[in-house]
């Protein structure tokens, strides 16, 4: 069933996810070492990658069985430590995670043709899926513990995806004005640029070639903060101004085929 959010179960959301901060930020405060804490939770990454009430609430409750006694309780597996909330969190969301890197798999896979250096990546992500996919009993320690950094890398999901979104506008904006593209110019592109969710720009990334483009333009800054660009001013200019010149259909496009 999906999730209906009214104002009251927002509210209720907020509440036990940040009692759970709470009890983590005491914990950490009290000398628990890292290793025995799971990463705080964000209310927006939640309400994005559960997309039913059943999984919402089950992973709501497993917050809320979270206390400093948790830090204590542990399992041996082989030679890996593990708490036992940990382990349990991995059960719960494994099969979400799997879902999740199966399309990420899907979407790297389809861009390999144009960008074969991804093969790298997309043999990253199945090693992930070859720990998701298997019964969890037939799983040594280290393959338990790698399956639990892949269910939280998918429960960070929106916001890596935030954090790429904000490093390419600004990767942008230092290329515009290396190129000496006016302030004007910049201010509507940006304007307009914001209409697009991550996801849509994701989705530009993949399937439009002048976008893939120019995140490849920015190489790095020299000892005096200038940027350094992978090929000459000139040809970098007549990239960015073919995306100017194109930004409207691209966010069409965008807007049309993702969410």
């Amino acid at each position: 069933m999906a999730v209906r959010y009214t104002p009251e179960y927002s509210a209720e959301i907020r509440r036990r996810i940040y009692n759970f901060n709470q009890t983590r930020r005491r914990a950490e405060e009290s000398g628990v070492p890292q290793s025995r804490l799971p990463r705080p939770v964000k209310v927006s990454e939640f309400k994005k990658i559960y997309k039913n009430k059943r999984d919402l609430e089950r992973a709501l409750n497993h917050l809320d069985k979270f206390s400093r006694k948790s830090t204590r309780d542990i399992i041996h597996l082989d030679d890996i430590i593990m708490t036992r909330w940990d382990y349990e969190y991995f059960k719960l969301n494994r099969k979400l995670a799997e879902q999740y890197f199966q399309n990420e798999y899907d979407r790297v896979e389809a861009r390999t043709s144009i960008y074969p250096g991804e093969r790298d990546y997309i043999n990253t992500i199945s090693a992930k899926l070859n720990v998701l996919k298997n019964d969890i009993n037939e799983l040594n320690g280290r393959e338990i513990l790698a399956g639990l950094r892949a269910v939280q890398e998918f429960v960070a999901s929106p916001s890596l995806r935030k954090t790429q979104y904000r490093n390419y506008m600004r990767a942008v904006e230092e290329v515009m004005d290396t190129v000496g593209i006016d302030e004007a110019s910049k201010k509507a592109f940006f304007k307009k640029l914001e209409q697009l969710t991550p996801t849509q720009f994701l989705y530009l990334n993949d399937h439009n070639p002048i976008i893939s483009r120019v995140c490849e333009l920015y190489f790095d800054k020299n000892d005096y903060g200038e940027v350094m660009l992978n090929i000459d001013v000139d040809s970098a200019e007549n990239i960015i101004e073919n995306l100017l010149e194109d930004i409207d259909l691209m966010i069409e496009e965008a807007k049309r085929n993702s969410v």
